[in-house]
């Protein structure tokens, strides 16, 4: 295991609220990530001017990493946008180094293992938890050979694709189900069956 500070550059978006502007540079923060992908239907925008001065700090690019560090913590993405966008400090920012593989690391971020070492290090309590960066940076990692890492990121993304595809058979079964028994309804208030 190593920390994940010795494997990314960590940091974190702006502490500081920006002015928002009716239309610029995408300004993302915790709530445009949801269920392992992107929610961009409710996005604030951010002057260009505003949005150099946030990326001399982070500098979100594809294939980095962001990851929750307020409400819903350890959640990680990587990031498949391809425009340039600032970030707030509810999201971290991994920048992995040469030694790993950014699918691996959002999937083994995202595991139980994972989700019990943050819970463990943060703790509960009545208020809004925050995983700190000095925590995140000592989050441990596994870290086999590059390519075990390859296999096992292209065996996850197998499972996940027919999982994704399961999700939505059962999902039109479901629909269709529901048109069957209002239509069966229908009928037998109208007396036709």
């Amino acid at each position: 295991m190593e920390k994940l500070r010795e494997i990314c550059f960590i940091t974190d978006g702006t502490h500081k609220t920006p002015n928002y502007v009716e239309t610029g540079i995408p300004f993302l923060s915790v709530k445009n990530i949801s269920k392992g992908f992107f929610d961009l239907s409710d996005i604030k925008y951010i002057s260009l001017e505003e949005h150099n001065k946030l990326i001399k700090r982070a500098k979100p690019e594809f294939g980095d990493i962001l990851i929750c560090r307020i409400g819903t913590l350890g959640k990680a993405i990587k990031i498949s946008l391809e425009f340039e966008f600032s970030i707030f400090v509810s999201l971290g920012l991994l920048k992995p180094k040469v030694k790993i593989i950014s699918d691996y690391l959002v999937y083994f971020l995202n595991s139980c293992f994972i989700e019990r070492w943050i819970n463990n290090k943060v703790g509960g309590g009545t208020h809004t938890a925050k995983l700190n960066l000095n925590i995140l940076k000592k989050c441990p990692i596994a870290l086999p050979p590059l390519k075990e890492q390859k296999q096992i990121a292209s065996h996850l993304d197998e499972l996940s694709s027919h999982v994704k595809n399961l999700k939505q058979n059962y999902q039109a079964q479901i629909k269709d189900l529901q048109e069957l028994k209002n239509s069966l309804l229908d009928k037998a208030f109208k007396g036709n069956l």
